[in-house]
């Protein structure tokens, strides 16, 4: 199966439910990280070997290739992750791929039906911990779906839920 690594995600600019220096740090759970109700890997919490040692806690998302529930190396969360993400620059991830092949991890922030999505970020499997850096700004998002969906601006105003996938196209 394929495996990453997610320790926190920070945000680095000022939003109304999203704060400066908000992060989730798994010392308590997964924190309303999730991968759907039918996924035979949810993301689970592990006590120690994050990127700031052994006492660090990790959140471990799997993907057991293929297609169907579980397939792909992902997770969502519809709460402290919602909100207005307007004037934001960028959200931080610490990643890790601790199975055997590189991954390419994307942000999708949704709207509704609706996402934007950034840039794929490549993450080498056996590197160990990487702070990786997601540009969320208009210009450099994509709008996923055209039709009936809001235009950039206007979902950043409005995120709904975040989601971390492996998706390389």
């Amino acid at each position: 199966p394929l495996a990453a690594s997610l320790l926190a995600l920070g945000f680095a600019s000022d939003a109304r439910a999203v704060e400066i220096g908000q992060s989730d740090d798994f010392e308590d759970g997964t924190q309303s990280w999730s991968s759907g109700a039918t996924s035979p890997t949810p993301p689970a919490q592990v006590p120690t070997g994050g990127p700031d040692g052994a006492d660090d806690a990790w959140l471990q998302l799997v993907g057991s290739g293929g297609n169907g529930p579980g397939s792909r190396v992902a997770a969502v969360n519809d709460a402290q992750w919602t909100g207005d993400y307007t004037g934001a620059s960028e959200l931080q991830v610490d990643l890790q791929v601790t199975s055997a092949t590189d991954l390419a991890i994307r942000l999708y922030l949704r709207v509704d039906a609706c996402s934007v999505v950034t840039e794929a970020v490549p993450v080498a499997a056996g590197a160990g911990w990487a702070r990786v850096s997601f540009g969320i700004t208009p210009e450099e998002l994509v709008n996923s779906m055209e039709d009936g969906c809001p235009d950039i601006a206007l979902a950043l105003a409005n995120v709904t839920r975040l989601h971390v996938a492996h998706s390389p196209e």
